[in-house]
């Protein structure tokens, strides 16, 4: 059978793309991850565990001084492991290796076309470790006779994301419709005879009901609802061999490992734009104040740029994300 999981990071914030992922491995059987690569990856972030990378929510992974080195460990090992190869060395080769869909359009925006790709990957975490949980990750992948499928990526950056919130009339529909671009990736790798796929998302924000969204999405496959309660909706996508179950639930981050890495990628892909974006400020603003793109803060950059004089009104219907 075929396990997936979908997340985001960056949904509500200001500034900065919103960016989903998804993961996906081929088992045997239903299959604890967790479990699975016990001697490879932790649950919870172990700061004097050297010997292994964590998957857990992001906001978990992210949290304390050393977040984004234990993000980008973790993701990088993850994407050698999907990649057969060796991790990715510049943001333009994760992109080229991992988007789902059509490519982001970096060079539209002047603060990600002017910095991103001088990024040398990793930023922050050490190459060897990096290197030494990818032939660990591998080795114990044989073992538990785990096959990664798909690790994806859809960055939607903020020009993309207004232009969406004005077609599709709200944020949620953008959110969902990213989301079926990642799901589409999934289902156009090769399947097995009569073989299950699964796939758990998080739930989108207070969203309960999404078969009419599924329907519309998959016109020529029939929807079948299984159960649609407050902490989780279960559907049937299809029928016969090329269907697929599709569940939102709330907390899937700490209910599927494969979740949980979907929201490290997308969390550590979306830091890497938002470090673009500090660095192409603070090179015009040097003692500018940094921001993580939230709305409190989002709105103090703003305020900080503009009482500079180094914010053109193209700039900030650009930058600034309608919500």
């Amino acid at each position: 059978m075929i396990q997936a999981g979908i997340d985001e990071a960056g949904y509500g914030p200001l500034l900065g793309p919103l960016v989903t992922a998804i993961s996906a491995f081929r088992v045997e059987r239903d299959t604890n991850l967790w479990d699975a690569l016990d001697s490879v990856v932790a649950r919870e972030p172990a700061p004097g565990d050297s010997q292994r990378i964590t998957v857990a929510d992001s906001k978990v992974v992210h949290r304390g001084g050393h977040g984004l080195a234990e993000l980008e460990a973790t993701a990088l090992a993850f994407c050698a492991f999907a990649g057969a190869g060796p991790p990715p060395t510049t943001v333009s080769a994760l992109l080229r290796r991992h988007v789902a869909g059509a490519p982001p359009r970096v060079a539209s925006l002047p603060w990600y076309s002017d910095v991103l790709d001088r990024f040398e990957l990793p930023l922050v975490a050490s190459r060897a470790r990096i290197a030494d949980a990818t032939d660990r990750l591998r080795a114990a992948a044989i073992r538990a006779r785990v096959e990664p499928v798909v690790f994806a990526l859809r960055p939607v950056l903020e020009n993309d994301f207004n232009d969406q919130c004005s077609r599709l009339q709200s944020k949620a529909r953008v959110l969902f419709q990213a989301n079926v671009e990642l799901l589409e990736a999934l289902l156009l790798r090769p399947r097995r005879d009569d073989e299950r796929m699964r796939v758990l998302c998080d739930r989108h924000g207070g969203r309960q009901r999404y078969a009419e969204l599924l329907q519309a999405a998959f016109p020529l496959r029939g929807v079948t609802t299984r159960r649609e309660t407050k902490p989780r909706s279960a559907y049937t996508v299809g029928s016969g061999s090329g269907a697929f179950d599709v569940e939102y639930a709330v907390g899937a981050e700490s209910l599927a490992f494969e979740v949980a890495l979907a929201s490290i990628l997308a969390k550590y892909v979306r830091e890497l734009f938002v470090e673009a974006l500090n660095r192409w400020f603070t090179a015009r603003v040097p003692h500018l104040t940094r921001t993580a793109g939230y709305y409190t803060d989002g709105l103090r950059f703003l305020g900080d740029l503009e009482r500079e004089g180094a914010l053109s009104e193209l700039e900030r219907r650009q930058l600034v994300r309608v919500r």
